[in-house]
């Protein structure tokens, strides 16, 4: 085996590794600041949000960025790789506006439902911004991992989890 194959395998687990460490370390930090800055009504609120926001997150990500990245990286065909990231794209836009529609709507019907009031819709109100970031983020990453690069994912990880962080802080 060559240095620089090694190099780079030895790179991409450090990267991913640490890409793994970094989303509890973050998700404990997080937790440990919403526990002492939020009431309890609040923190229930905040829990529903991430129930609703998880949810969508991971179903977009088991039908989009894994087929994207499994087709893609299969592939070696220039053209393929751009209707391949083309049409994943187009997906994640139409998944986002329609869910982002169907939130819109149901907000306050939901939050009624769950006793949370215009809390909720409140919430999501700020939510909806960040999932227009989140379609680009998202497509970004399948590519760059359909390519087998894992070290800008750190990158890209460490900057979403240390934004959000900061704006829990601040806002």
């Amino acid at each position: 085996m060559s240095g620089k194959r090694d190099s780079y395998w030895l790179v991409s687990l450090m990267a991913t590794g640490l890409q793994r460490f970094a989303r509890p370390a973050f998700g404990v930090l997080n937790f440990m600041m919403l526990t002492r800055m939020l009431s309890r009504y609040e923190f229930g609120v905040w829990s529903i949000f991430l129930v609703v926001s998880t949810l969508f997150e991971m179903t977009k990500s088991s039908l989009l960025k894994t087929a994207h990245i499994q087709f893609a990286a299969s592939n070696n065909d220039d053209a393929e790789h751009l209707a391949i990231s083309w049409s994943s794209l187009t997906l994640n836009i139409l998944l986002t506006i329609i869910y982002w529609t169907g939130l819109y709507i149901f907000a306050n019907p939901i939050g009624v439902l769950l006793k949370s009031g215009s809390d909720f819709a409140t919430t999501i109100s700020w939510y909806i911004p960040g999932m227009i970031g989140m379609i680009f983020f998202a497509h970004y990453d399948a590519t760059r991992r359909a390519k087998m690069n894992f070290k800008n994912g750190l990158y890209g990880y460490l900057t979403k989890y240390a934004y959000f962080f900061l704006a829990m802080v601040f806002f």
